[in-house]
């Protein structure tokens, strides 16, 4: 038997131990699933914003296809579908919306001297093209969202592909989603969760060492 000392270091590495992996288990499974709440959100935005502006989405697509590059960026249509977007997504954290057409070439961006270049290469514009949604949480020191310069932001980008009435992917969504709010407020929430663990977890400690006390 460890004699009470040895017993009661061990005890005491053992329940940090078991804290600290409570913790990091609580901690990832919470991210997980908000991060995957906000794709969902995402997908569900890029599709609905697909569906009712159709019309528009078409032109730029057949556009694309006839009109180059700086008379896609420049011309009236852009600036009016931003206007249009920009009413759609009012108190909403979407930072930015990109659209490709099959090609990967960009038809439209909130950020307009991103209009008309090429995607095609992209691993995420590859995977939404063949049916997939792929997304990223990337940290940025500065980004181009509309009007303003954000700066030290966390943002979730999604590849959605959009499929015409006949069910042909002919089009991508590339949405950037804010959700640095999001994880401030999980990181508040471990520090509490972890506020509760650890405290349990010296009560137990203490516990134990009233017991071996006792015994001794």
């Amino acid at each position: 038997m460890f004699p009470a000392r040895r017993f009661a270091l061990f005890a005491a590495i053992l329940l940090v131990a078991l804290g600290a992996a409570l913790s990091w288990f609580l901690d990832r499974t919470a991210r997980e699933q908000a991060l995957s709440l906000a794709e969902q959100q995402n997908i569900g935005l890029s599709r609905t914003l697909a569906s009712t502006l159709r019309l528009d989405i078409r032109q730029f697509l057949t556009d694309a296809r006839t009109t180059d590059v700086q008379a896609l960026r420049n011309g009236p249509r852009a600036a009016s579908f931003r206007t249009q977007l920009q009413l759609h997504l009012v108190g909403l954290p979407i930072a930015k919306v990109k659209i490709y057409d099959a090609r990967g070439l960009t038809v439209f961006s909130t950020e307009g001297v991103q209009i008309g270049s090429d995607a095609s290469g992209n691993a995420g514009f590859k995977m939404a093209l063949a049916g997939g949604v792929a997304t990223e949480l990337t940290f940025r020191n500065q980004f181009s969202a509309f009007d303003d310069i954000v700066v030290d932001r966390n943002l979730l980008s999604s590849y959605v592909p959009i499929a015409d009435f006949a069910g042909r992917i002919d089009s991508v969504f590339e949405l950037y989603q804010d959700v640095t709010d999001l994880l401030t407020s999980l990181d508040r929430t471990r520090l509490v969760r972890d506020a509760a663990i650890f405290g349990s977890l010296a009560v137990v400690y203490l516990l134990l060492l009233l017991a071996l006390r006792r015994r001794g």
